[in-house]
């Protein structure tokens, strides 16, 4: 019997992996593109199942995995119409990403006979195991997460809900991000996760999909555990020695992954080191003491377990501190005994360290640094870090950033007014006596100078309501804006009476500041919340919802004016995305304030239409609505369930709703979870900085409009940091894009680190892993194309710097020209 029982060719009688349009693509396969590989490896996929039992799928991140696999479901189908298909993904935002966007895309537009696969009727989604896999009679799919597996083998019912497992006769089980579970002994019992799993699946006869673009994570028996873990058995029957070496080359498939004209990633990757200063000036050694003495606590310390002799213990603490306390006990209570322990002694020092420099806190450049790459960019920029108090301090200084010049935007400040340090200057310039200082004091004063102001209005609601500070505060803020941008002889600086209103929301805030999210207070003059006051900003954005003339801007005046007139059915959200998630807000306030009417309204604004940041990313979203359309389907991202009556063959509803309360920047962690703000970072729209930890590693697409990452906390495994970067590295995405029209277009990975210290040296060792490993998995066949042929790796690499392992512009490819890893299993 042959091998090869199952061509490119014969997939592609199911599936059309490309449908892009005005496209009469064929399949080639002496001049291969993604959908050539797309086919190949779905081949290559069912090929080794039938002969092994047991495939693994090993693309580059980006690279289809899903869809591939989802052609080997198709086939399954077809040969076997009342399959039973297990899928394992990690966790519940991947799991949802498989079952409600991609499962539905391949079926509706990419499987040839809709019919082939199962309807919603018929798949479900488990959030545990106990009761097995509830495979009912109509269930022919069910959606499962990793996290499922993790149970007690001590639970009194722990043999019967394996037994339950076992009896379950599936088909093919596919398991996403297979190096979940690397970790893995047949000797040693090291987690429940694994340990069940092997358990479930070591002596059944299903046939096994493992997906993962790093299987050698970590180490180069990564791969071996994995296959341990679910079919040990696999070459008992083969006469083959089962070493990682073998299971590459009989049984996975692994491939570059190519974006335009055959350009793989040692074509268009960037790599960039940012090596930073401890200390913030040329010989002050405070900051550099301060270290100094962190890691002496740390080291001699009874109190605290870890070996901090060990660089990759001292890295949550170097990667970027606040030294803020109140900002320090965030999450305290989710931390850890020992973290605990070690936070209290990171207090200690910084007492100390103020106590000796006239109460001043430790600096940390790493922020600077990374925030000044990115505003020089201009660009958006995905983060990754290892504290969450870092993403979060992050976001908070780049949305200060962007508060700062959204004012100046707003009323283009001079700084020729007199300065204001205190309320009390604030008061004596504006005319208040000592004892008037207060709210309704204010807010007369406002009226007695324009007795005809709109705000008369709004003040005798105040005096009749109880509103809180907040409400107050924005009250302040937006009536002295209006009399600023009114009266030229109001001779106040309104740059730094803003600082104090937001100086005095801020110390509101960090009394609990655990449970906010950094905001922008520009864009929060544009909202009005339930029992607030309007504003004269609020009130500007509701002229676009309630009167005839207002609402003709985005209906009528603006598509005829940047050419998006047939698209009626994306008004809504268009004006969504411009009031609440993108500094267009900013600038149509800017030109409302000196305009009447709405005629001089759009007068003033088409005047000044080729400068504004919102048209470009209207066109942006125009020019690529078909990527993100799956992202702002109406009710696609508040469930877990697809409604039944959904057409999705034929969808004229998005969810406008979606862009609301966005920000400038967003803190993506455990806890602050948001499908809405993937699908934001996915437009052209806010947010423009997504910082997140490990939460936003894998599984995630972030790469329509984002193709600048920056390892903030650089990553400890080489599979880690490829997991990172393929967040943005992937087909259909910016990068592709862009390389279609230059081909020297480039992905910047940028990699900041303090110098002299543990982040320096474990960002060494990781990128030296990462060579080594890039040889080992890479031995793809090189395209015809690229004739300048370098080594990768050189020999001593290991006492080479950072600067000499980075990967830059230029071309550097793998040494082996053969094509190991294809779909045809070699006799």
């Amino acid at each position: 019997m042959s091998l090869n029982i199952v061509t490119p060719e014969n997939i592609l009688e199911l599936v059309n992996f490309n449908i892009e349009k005005d496209n009469n693509w064929v399949y080639d396969s002496k001049n291969k593109d993604m959908y050539s590989y797309q086919a190949e490896g779905s081949a290559g996929l069912w090929n080794r199942l039938e002969h092994y039992g047991l495939a693994i799928l090993a693309d580059e991140v980006g690279m289809g995995k899903t869809y591939q696999a989802l052609a080997v479901v198709a086939k399954q189908f077809k040969e076997k119409p009342d399959s039973k298909i297990l899928i394992i993904s990690p966790r519940y935002e991947v799991l949802r990403q498989w079952k409600n966007e991609e499962y539905n895309e391949f079926k509706t537009k990419h499987l040839k006979n809709k019919d082939l696969l199962p309807s919603e009727d018929r798949i479900i989604s488990l959030k545990n195991f106990k009761n097995g896999f509830d495979l009912k009679d109509n269930v022919q799919i069910v959606f499962a997460k990793t996290t499922s597996f993790e149970i007690d083998a001590e639970d009194y019912n722990y043999k019967s809900y394996i037994k339950k497992c076992k009896n379950s006769n599936f088909d093919l089980v596919i398991v996403d991000e297979a190096h979940k579970y690397r970790k893995f002994s047949l000797k040693y019992h090291i987690n429940h996760r694994n340990t069940n799993a092997h358990n479930i699946f070591k002596n059944l006869k299903t046939k096994i999909i493992l997906m993962t673009a790093t299987p050698l994570h970590s180490t180069k028996r990564d791969i071996l555990n994995i296959v341990n873990v679910f079919k040990p058995n696999v070459f008992d029957t083969q006469n083959i020695e089962k070493t990682p070496k073998s299971i590459m080359k009989e049984l996975m498939i692994r491939r570059l992954r190519v974006l335009s004209d055959n350009h793989n990633k040692y074509h268009y990757r960037s790599e960039k080191d940012l090596p930073v200063n401890v200390s913030s000036k040329e010989k002050d050694y405070k900051d550099e003491l301060f270290f100094a003495m962190l890691q002496r606590e740390m080291i001699i310390s009874k109190t605290a377990k870890i070996d901090y002799s060990k660089s990759k213990n001292m890295l949550d603490l170097l990667e970027g501190t606040t030294f803020d306390e109140n900002f320090n006990k965030e999450n305290e209570n989710e931390l850890q005994e020992e973290h605990k322990r070690v936070k209290k002694l990171f207090n200690k020092v910084v007492k100390q360290f103020r106590s000796a420099y006239n109460n001043q806190n430790p600096s940390n450049q790493k922020y600077n640094k990374v925030l000044n790459e990115i505003e020089k960019d201009g660009e958006k920029a995905l983060v990754f870090v290892r504290r969450r108090a870092s993403a979060v301090e992050l976001t908070r200084k780049y949305i200060d950033t962007f508060d700062n010049n959204a004012w100046k935007n707003i009323l283009k400040i001079e700084q020729k007014i007199p300065n204001i340090s205190n309320r009390t200057e604030f008061d004596r310039l504006l005319g208040l006596n000592k004892e008037d200082k207060n709210v309704d004091k204010f807010l007369e004063k406002i009226i007695q100078i324009d007795v005809d102001n709109e705000f008369s209005k709004i003040y005798k609601n105040y005096l009749n309501s109880t509103q809180q500070f907040k409400s107050i505060q924005n009250i302040m803020a937006n009536h002295f804006l209006e009399i600023y941008s009114s009266m030229e002889h109001f001779n106040i600086n309104f740059e730094k009476f803003k600082k104090i209103i937001e100086e005095e929301k801020r110390n509101d805030l960090n009394n609990d500041v655990g449970k906010y999210l950094p905001k922008s207070r520009v864009l929060s003059f544009f909202k009005r919340n339930p029992g607030e006051i309007s504003t004269s900003a609020s009130s500007f954005v509701r002229k676009f919802d309630k009167g005839k003339k207002y609402e003709d801007f985005f209906t009528v005046w603006l598509p005829k004016e940047i050419g998006y007139e047939n698209q009626e059915n994306k008004y809504k959200i268009i004006k969504s995305a411009v009031l609440y998630a993108s500094i267009g807000v900013v600038e149509l306030f800017s030109c409302d304030i000196k305009t009447l009417n709405y005629e001089s309204f759009c007068n003033k604004v088409g005047k000044n239409l080729s400068k504004f940041t919102f048209v470009k990313e209207i066109k942006l979203f125009i020019d690529n609505f078909e990527k993100y359309e799956k992202y702002i389907i109406f009710n696609r991202n508040s469930g877990d369930e697809i409604k039944d009556k959904m057409k999705i063959d034929k969808i004229d509803t998005y969810d406008e709703k979606i862009f609301h309360n966005a920000q400038p920047a967003y803190a993506y962690l455990s806890n602050t979870k948001n499908e809405k703000v993937i699908a934001r970072f996915n437009s052209p729209f806010f947010p423009s900085l997504l910082c997140g930890t490990s939460t936003l590693q894998e599984g995630l697409n972030l790469h329509l409009q984002c193709n600048k990452v920056y390892h903030f906390g650089s990553a400890h495994t080489m599979g880690d940091d490829e997991q990172r970067t393929g967040r943005v590295d992937r087909i259909h995405g910016k990068m592709h894009r862009e390389l279609k029209y230059n081909s020297n277009s480039k992905l910047y990975i940028n990699y900041p680190y303090l110098i002299n210290t543990f982040d320096e040296e474990n960002l060494k060792n990781m990128l030296y892993s990462k060579r080594v490993t890039e040889k080992q998995i890479d031995m793809c066949k090189v395209e015809a194309n690229i004739s300048d042929m370098k080594k990768v790796i050189g020999n001593n690499q290991n006492e080479k710097s950072i600067k000499d392992l980075i990967v830059k512009d230029n071309i550097n490819n793998i040494l082996d020209l053969k094509e190991p890893f294809g779909w045809k299993i070699e006799l």
